[in-house]
């Protein structure tokens, strides 16, 4: 089978089975269900397009790397890069609601904002959860948590 049809058909079979992520590197990007899709081309690396009112992702594929009933992995490129990166369509229990999605967003652009306005500063990771507020506080300073 070509690449480009089991690719397709791969897709349709998991997002017709419940929600489903879409991860590149690890990152979550956005679930399927927001986006629509398309495979171009029918070469050995057809390319894969992605897109909605907020996303829009073009790779092209090189391998499929995995495939299970929860998940498909696929080995892409992207336009100017020389490795290739990792796109995952991962099934979920259950969508995460627009309110977590749109607060995961606003914490990415703080990191970036961060990362730029202080390149030599601490960075801090979000959310910044009570745990992790208490450990980073040292024991006997006058700030420190209760806990």
């Amino acid at each position: 089978m070509e690449l480009s049809n089991e690719l397709e058909a791969n897709l349709r079979a998991l997002a017709s089975t419940g929600p489903v992520e879409l991860r590149e590197n690890g990152a979550r990007v956005a679930p399927l269900s927001a986006l629509s899709w398309e495979v171009r081309g029918n070469s050995a690396k057809p390319l894969l397009h992605l897109w909605s009112g907020h996303h829009n992702l073009t790779r092209r594929v090189l391998a499929i790397i995995d495939h299970s009933e929860d998940r498909l992995a696929l080995a892409v490129e992207r336009f100017g890069r020389l490795r290739p990166y990792r796109l995952e369509f991962v099934r979920v229990v259950a969508e995460r609601s627009a309110r977590d999605q749109s607060r995961e967003e606003f914490c990415k652009w703080i990191e970036r904002l961060c990362a730029t306005q202080f390149p030599m500063r601490l960075r801090i990771r979000f959310p910044f959860s009570g745990k992790y507020w208490r450990e980073s506080i040292h024991p006997h300073s006058p700030t420190s948590l209760p806990g």
